[in-house]
């Protein structure tokens, strides 16, 4: 994979990008600074001018993930249907690094935790649109949030992450794959909005 242009981007961006890329391709643990400095075309030094160590380096990777993934959210102009095909193209574009997420969530087991971390702006943004602030409250809203979370954001994560292998192994077709997934999605988290939103009509 061709190294990200230094004249394009500023030094940290690029630092971010290819150890993005690095940690896509070899993993988290397989990958040393000496590594990312090397393809980065760097001297190390300046990675920790910038990085503390390693694991600040991933933070700040996967703060930058979760930052894109909330303007996505937030898309002007977009309708239901539009926004849906974007959230998942964005999981499949950044399906090797999804995985990365996921290992080092499985690893940790404390509120660092990273895939978590897609839970506040998506609770944020449904509170916004619904006008209802205390969605992005996990104490005041618990049940949505484990709705959302394992009912929503983890079949999602999982589908981006194994469709591709999924398709290799079964010889399938990848848009039809990812259609039949839409539609098993629809009839199941898409049916939770749908009683949720029969419930906000009865109480008005």
């Amino acid at each position: 994979m061709a190294t990200v242009s230094l004249k394009r981007e500023s030094k940290k961006e690029v630092i971010l990008e290819n150890a993005k890329q690095l940690f896509s391709e070899k993993g988290y643990d397989g990958t040393s600074m000496d590594e990312i400095a090397l393809r980065t075309g760097v001297p190390k030094s300046l990675i920790y001018y910038h990085f503390k160590c390693k694991e600040e380096l991933l933070n700040a990777i996967v703060f930058k993930f979760f930052d894109e993934y909330d303007q996505l959210l937030r898309e002007d102009g977009a309708d239901s249907k539009e926004r849906a095909n974007s959230y998942f193209d964005y999981l499949e574009k950044n399906s090797d690094f999804l995985r990365i997420i996921l290992v080092e969530s499985l690893k940790r087991g404390d509120k660092s935790v990273p895939i978590f971390k897609v839970l506040k702006p998506l609770m944020t943004y449904q509170g916004e649109i619904a006008g209802d602030s205390d969605l992005a409250d996990y104490k005041k809203s618990q049940p949505r949030w484990v709705a959302e979370f394992f009912t929503s954001i983890m079949p999602s994560v999982l589908f981006a992450c194994y469709q591709e292998d999924w398709c290799n192994y079964f010889g399938a077709d990848k848009k039809q794959v990812k259609d039949d997934f839409i539609a098993a999605y629809n009839q199941t988290h898409g049916e939770y909005h749908k009683q949720l939103s029969k419930g906000e009509q009865k109480n008005d």
